[in-house]
């Protein structure tokens, strides 16, 4: 998926992009992943040093720390994207799991791409060049109301793809940029794992991308 690269000039670019990037800052610590694996999305780099393999429970969110786990071929599975607030802002983030008969979710699995380092590290991230980012849930996720949700029921195979993306994402050392590789533009890159067509511009507010995401997938 092409890099959308938008910039703005003067000296209001920064404060007047935070309403499209889709993202809010992160006060977080940096996090050791599991063993790199062979091939790593766009926005990730080097491999960082393996850790034991392990599941994480972080704020109701499941965090999937270690390797995919076997998937059942005859389950039934979803993704979820949603958006919320936080200050004037937003972020979008992806939830994944099972579906019980009646299709409700079973689980909720977590991982979404937002900067490190606080408002220094969004700050930094405003400007033409890519920061640390984390993958896990930051506060305000299950805090804050969704104010957008796109819920899109997917097969094991396509499960399996999001399994392995994740752990992809999280075998390397994440980055994040306000107009380019965001939490939109990262929410895209899984959308289109399971075949969804996903917004030409990821610098957006997060609910508008998420709304646009479901209509552009919506069946007539």
């Amino acid at each position: 998926m092409p890099i959308n690269r938008y910039f703005l000039t003067g000296p209001t670019a920064a404060f007047a992009m935070l309403a499209l990037g889709g993202c809010t800052p992160a006060a977080t610590t940096a996090t050791s992943y599991d063993a790199a694996a062979p091939s790593a999305p766009a926005h990730v780099a080097a491999a960082v040093t393996p850790a034991s393999t392990r599941t994480q429970i972080i704020d109701g969110f499941i965090v999937d720390t270690g390797p995919p786990q076997p998937v059942d071929p005859r389950g039934r599975y979803y993704v979820e994207f949603r958006s919320r607030w936080l200050a004037l802002y937003g972020h979008t983030y992806v939830v994944y799991g099972r579906l019980d008969a009646s299709g409700k979710p079973l689980d909720q699995h977590f991982v979404a791409l937002y900067p490190r380092g606080g408002y220094l590290g969004l700050a930094a991230g405003s400007l033409p060049v890519m920061v640390p980012a984390t993958t896990k849930p930051v506060w305000g996720d299950s805090e804050y109301d969704t104010l957008a949700v796109y819920r899109q029921p997917i097969d094991a195979a396509q499960y399996e793809k999001i399994e392995n993306f994740v752990y992809q994402t999280r075998s390397h050392q994440n980055s994040w940029n306000l107009y380019t590789v965001n939490c939109n533009y990262f929410a895209g890159q899984i959308a289109e794992l399971v075949g969804l067509k996903v917004p030409p511009l990821s610098a957006q507010v997060a609910p508008l991308y998420v709304k646009e995401l479901q209509a552009l997938n919506q069946k007539s």
